[in-house]
């Protein structure tokens, strides 16, 4: 290290020391503060998930799957008005939960085995769709207490679904399994699901 860089350093280290420099630094307002708390509150909370989401990755995203799933129902019921109903809350609770590890699966087979934007985009919506719509109809139903209704609904229901499933996924998952990173693929559909959601908790409790 040269005299000048030497010459340099001391010279930043004292004036970090003075008090002087100090003072003279900008006061931060309440207002301010809190938006400061708050940036290293989603900093934080941002670093945790990610660690999860390494750790943990099939457990994070069912959690967080079963969280937005909730949180459409409650949407759903708050729109139409009724009265809470508790029992619908936790049956989406349930399948969220349930079905986030078939996606954590679909999405990694698609990634390694499917080459092209429009060939992975159209794998889901051909393939995985039409199946993944009759086990949601079989799933709530089950869950419902009525796996007798699981045929006269898919009669009534399932072309309905895939065509607003259709009017939805489609550019959704071209961003989602083109441009979003594989380990955030699920967190992303969830969101999205937030407004599917919204329409199958009206469907499947009209």
């Amino acid at each position: 290290i040269n005299q000048k860089t030497m010459s340099q350093v001391n010279n930043e280290t004292n004036n970090l020391a003075d008090p002087k420099n100090a003072e003279n630094e900008p006061k931060l307002n309440r207002r301010q503060k809190r938006q400061l708390k708050s940036k290293s509150f989603l900093k934080a909370l941002k670093s945790w998930y990610m660690n999860q989401l390494q750790s943990n990755p099939i457990l994070t995203k069912a959690i967080t799957s079963m969280v937005i799933g909730a949180l459409g129902n409650v949407i759903c019921q708050y729109m139409t008005k009724k009265p809470f109903n508790i029992t619908d809350f936790i049956r989406f609770i349930v399948v969220n939960f349930s079905v986030s590890p078939i996606f954590h699966y679909w999405y990694a087979f698609l990634g390694e085995n499917v080459q092209g934007s429009l060939q992975r985009v159209a794998c889901d919506q051909l393939v995985f769709s039409p199946i993944f719509t009759i086990v949601f109809f079989v799933l709530f139903n089950v869950l419902k207490g009525q796996p007798g209704n699981i045929i006269p609904q898919i009669k009534q229901d399932y072309t309905a679904v895939l065509i607003q499933n259709y009017k939805i996924w489609p550019a959704a998952q071209f961003v989602n399994l083109n441009l979003i990173p594989q380990n955030l693929q699920v967190l992303f559909g969830n969101f999205i699901g937030l407004i599917w959601n919204v329409y199958l908790s009206s469907k499947f409790n009209s």
